[in-house]
Formats: C-alpha cells, sequence, structure tokens
C-alpha cells in the first residue's frame, strides 16, 4: 500500500509540474502578445494621424456639400481606429493601483449623473438603491468608474434606448 500511495504521490506531483510548466508558457505567450500589440498599435496611430490630418487640410478647401459629408465620414472612421488603438494601448500597459478609501456611492452618482445628462437618455430612468450606511472601502476610484460606466453602456445599449437601469448598493 506504501509504494501505490508513493507511486500515486509522484505522479500527482509530475501532472502538477507538468500544469505549472503549461501555465508559465501560457503566461510567457500572453506577454508576447501583449508586447505585440503595443508595438502594432503604435505603429498602426502613426499613419492614422497623419490621414486625419490631411483629412483635415482637404476639408477646408473643399467646397462641394458631398465630397465634405466623405471626408467628415473618414475623418469619423480615423478617429474610431484611433480610439481603438488607445484603448488597446491602455489595455495592454499594466497600471499601478492607487487604492484609497472611496464611497461606491459617490463613483455610482457621478456616473448616474453623466449618463442622465446624455442625449438620447430621456427615455430610460436610472434607479438608484443605494445604502446610505455603506461603509468608504479602499479600492482605485478611475479604474472602478470606467469597468462601472462600461457595464452601464452595455446596459444602455442592451435595453435599446427605453427602459430602466438599477444601481444597488
Amino acid at each position: 500500500c506504501f509504494n501505490i500511495m508513493l507511486d500515486n504521490f509522484q505522479e500527482t506531483r509530475k501532472q502538477l509540474n507538468e500544469y505549472h510548466e503549461k501555465e508559465l508558457h501560457d503566461a510567457q505567450k500572453l506577454a508576447t502578445i501583449g508586447e505585440m500589440s503595443a508595438r502594432l498599435a503604435h505603429e498602426i496611430r502613426n499613419p492614422i494621424t497623419g490621414i486625419a490630418n490631411a483629412i483635415e487640410v482637404i476639408s477646408d478647401t473643399v467646397e462641394d456639400e458631398q465630397d465634405k459629408s466623405i471626408l467628415e465620414e473618414i475623418k469619423r472612421q480615423a478617429k474610431r481606429v484611433n480610439d481603438a488603438v488607445t484603448k488597446l494601448l491602455k489595455y495592454s500597459k499594466s497600471e499601478d493601483l492607487n487604492s484609497v478609501m472611496n464611497n461606491m456611492n459617490d463613483v455610482i452618482q457621478s456616473i448616474v449623473f453623466f449618463l442622465k445628462n446624455q442625449s438620447g437618455s430621456e427615455r430610460i430612468t436610472f434607479v438608484l438603491d443605494l445604502d446610505s450606511k455603506i461603509p468608504e472601502i479602499k479600492f482605485d476610484k478611475e479604474q472602478t468608474e470606467n469597468a462601472l460606466m462600461n457595464l452601464s453602456l452595455n446596459a444602455l445599449q442592451a435595453i435599446n434606448g427605453k427602459g430602466s437601469i438599477t444601481y444597488k448598493t
């Protein structure tokens, strides 16, 4: 029985080592992909900025409204690409957390205030069910706001411009 137990232990240890090696390899692969993404993002940003600047110069000289609208659409699409590159760079860059004592209710109220003042939000009801006794906790306010804003914008898209969104603490 002891030999069987020892064999099982050695087999489990071998499997665990293989698992850790695979996890390490995957982590290294992800780090490499992150570095490559950041380099690629910089390579994309430079020509897109040049294109946007050139379109700006050209649009100042064009008088035909149809041509102007085409140039405006090109500028809008260049901005979309630039925004996507910015998000990719921000995501691939590791940031230190700035955790300080904050009140989650204040963050939620700030987000709801912003969303209420956006055009198209007139048919949306924002319900705040916030516990006034919620204690302050330590968190990175900016990153938490970003996450909650993204969730809120996803909720707005999901309800398709009409309905209610409830925030509860």
